[in-house]
């Protein structure tokens, strides 16, 4: 059930993501929107639940719990989000 539960936790990360990036898209199209702003909350608020599936698809993948597909999906997932927050970060200190 806790492998589950992660992999709902990590769709519901990269879809935060997803629409993070399009916010992103909007800030680069129209300077005057809120779009970076929206874009780094998005990406915070999805940070939180990329990390705790993130700790089970560690555990999962240590201790065999889960079938390897389930696992990978999992990692894969909820990776999206903290690769996106030091995008962000990298970007902010470049730009």
């Amino acid at each position: 059930m806790l492998g589950w539960t992660a992999l709902v936790l990590a769709g519901i990360a990269a879809v935060g993501v997803v629409v993070a990036a399009s916010a992103a898209i909007q800030a680069a199209r129209d300077p005057q929107s809120w779009g970076d702003l929206v874009a780094a909350v998005l990406v915070v608020y999805a940070l939180v639940p990329s990390v705790l599936a993130l700790v089970v698809a560690i555990a999962q993948a240590r201790r065999g719990w889960a079938p390897r597909w389930r696992t990978r999906t999992t990692f894969v997932l909820a990776a999206l989000a903290p690769v996106a927050a030091a995008v962000l970060a990298v970007g902010a200190l470049v730009g």
